[in-house]
């Protein structure tokens, strides 16, 4: 094909391209905020008290509960241990539901199946919803409040510019065998990840690299970064970005949809946090800007 010709095709499906990237990153961005404003969401995250399994605890509004949750009943119930179950008896006169279920007499809210699988149900009383979660071999509850100011009043994300430049592809390096990498929280534990490769790039004339990440039944592959906005323009812990899993020897990194960890909207999520393999000497300015709103 002559030049004049190359050019002239080339002019015709830039707009093509240009159109499905606008639109893809419009889809993805009106996703992003429906997550963040759902009843049970990084905004309406309002608790996290850990549990002592040698202590039944009792839980409810009044100030005398081992565990206090404003929005509950003064008296909620009791949650205790037994024999690797995590069980909640409520107390007399208490409306909950777990899992959609009527909580009328003691039932578990943690427990494992024969592949030791935990599976904790939604436990839902009015506007309170909780969970209990496992983080590095504790146990605690997690609370959302669907009434919570931070996420009534959420006053949306800020970003930077759409810019097609930032939709980078590398070049992906398998690790073989399989290893993994440690990766530190916000809430002080470090626990090892899958690491089933890493991206590499070129940007300004000089290599990058970053570690990727596998979770537990995920199709995509995890990347937490920081870079030269983190702390200025950017979340100062960093930010996270997924794509698809590589098939072959390249992966595409769309920086414009970096996003901001759950610590920026709560004080009481257990984000993991760049390792240090993953932090820039670049300014990334694509993707969101720092959460500016109630914490």
């Amino acid at each position: 094909m002559r030049p004049f010709a190359i050019a002239v095709l080339a002019a015709l499906i830039a707009p093509v391209f240009a159109a499905d990237f606008a639109n893809g990153l419009e889809a993805w961005r009106e996703q992003r905020l429906e997550k963040l404003l759902r009843e049970e969401s990084w905004t309406s995250l309002v608790g996290l008290h850990w549990l002592d399994p040698a202590v039944a605890t009792r839980i409810g509004s009044n100030t005398d509960n081992e565990v206090v949750i404003a929005g509950l009943p003064e008296r909620f119930g009791v949650i205790r241990h037994d024999e690797g179950r995590w069980l909640l008896a409520p107390a007399p006169g208490v409306e909950a539901r777990v899992d959609g279920a009527e909580l009328a007499n003691e039932m578990p809210i943690l427990s494992r199946d024969n592949d030791a699988a935990a599976r904790a149900p939604t436990v839902e009383a009015g506007r309170i919803r909780f969970v209990l979660i496992e983080r590095a071999g504790r146990v605690g509850i997690r609370v959302w409040d669907t009434q919570a100011p931070t996420r009534v009043d959420f006053p949306g994300i800020e970003m930077f510019p759409a810019d097609p430049d930032w939709q980078v592809e590398a070049r992906w390096q398998a690790h073989e065998p399989l290893r993994t990498i440690d990766i530190a929280t916000v809430i002080g534990t470090v626990e090892p990840m899958p690491n089933p490769g890493a991206a590499v790039f070129e940007r300004d004339g000089h290599e990058f690299r970053l570690e990727a990440l596998r979770e537990h039944g995920s199709d995509e592959l995890f990347f937490i970064f920081a870079d030269r906005t983190s702390g200025a323009t950017t979340y100062g812990a960093g930010r996270y970005l997924y794509t698809p899993l590589p098939a072959g020897a390249a992966v595409t990194l769309d920086f414009n949809r970096a996003f901001n960890p759950p610590c920026a909207f709560s004080s009481f999520a257990t984000c993991p946090l760049p390792p240090p393999e993953n932090r820039l000497d670049l300014r990334v300015t694509a993707g969101e800007k720092a959460f500016r709103g109630r914490h």
